[in-house]
């Protein structure tokens, strides 16, 4: 319980809602004014008559604000009554904590009630956050109290050492883990390159203690899981 509480304030202390709508703006760049999926293959799947318009009118092309894009699968995102259970199965969290739920519950009535691709705004973001930083507390959690060899996520993190043990290929190797994990894909070169650049700051700004470590694994476990990859179906 103290080394969850240790993280609850760490993730305070650092922001992590403001860090993860910078990430959210860079990882959708080449999403524009459309949604275009780029998944090999969807995660989930829903009724379909929840998240599809009605056919537009012949000669139009668009759909309230979505551009429609030939050739394109309809794309939805997460509604209110899958992102905990989302969040939980993809970080391979099997019972989440009363912090979580404590989360989720409050901030459920944020996000979206259909899954309309066109109904993400900021405050779902900021909802994606927090409760994917509860999430991301309960792995690490999870975590720590297995042997390195036996973690699905921070196979090479040292969570008894300070975070400048955290070498490059070590975040580049959570990184690959976390994309497959939360994004069902490799993540991009340029992906790669913003998260280590941004993990590189964390590093250099942060403490130099073992729970400093954590702190940096927190950060890069919440802003990939409520990035809009983790978000659409």
């Amino acid at each position: 319980m103290e080394g969850r509480e240790e993280l609850q304030t760490m993730r305070q202390n650092l922001q992590i809602e403001t860090y993860v709508w910078t990430f959210f703006v860079l990882f959708a760049m080449g999403c524009n004014n459309s949604f275009i999926h780029h998944y090999k293959k969807p995660k989930a799947q829903i009724v379909q008559e929840e998240i599809e318009d009605p056919p537009p009118q012949q000669g139009s092309n668009t759909n309230g604000d979505l551009k429609i894009v030939e050739g394109a699968r309809t794309v939805a995102v997460l509604h209110s009554g899958q992102v905990l259970q989302n969040m939980m199965s993809v970080a391979g969290v099997d019972v989440p904590s009363a912090a979580t739920v404590a989360m989720y519950d409050l901030k459920k009535t944020t996000f979206s009630e259909n899954g309309r691709a066109n109904s993400v705004n900021a405050p779902i973001v900021m909802a994606l956050a927090s409760v994917g930083g509860e999430v991301c507390s309960d792995l690490i959690v999870q975590e720590k109290a297995k042997a390195a060899a036996d973690r699905r996520i921070y196979v090479q993190v040292n969570f008894s050492s300070g975070p400048t043990n955290f070498s490059n290929a070590g975040r580049a190797d959570s990184i690959r883990r976390l994309a497959r994990s939360f994004w069902g894909r490799n993540e991009t070169d340029a992906e790669l390159q913003i998260l280590q650049s941004a993990l590189a700051e964390a590093v250099s700004a942060g403490g130099t203690a073992a729970k400093d470590t954590e702190v940096v694994a927190l950060y890069l476990c919440s802003a990939m899981i409520a990035s809009l990859d983790a978000f659409t179906l």
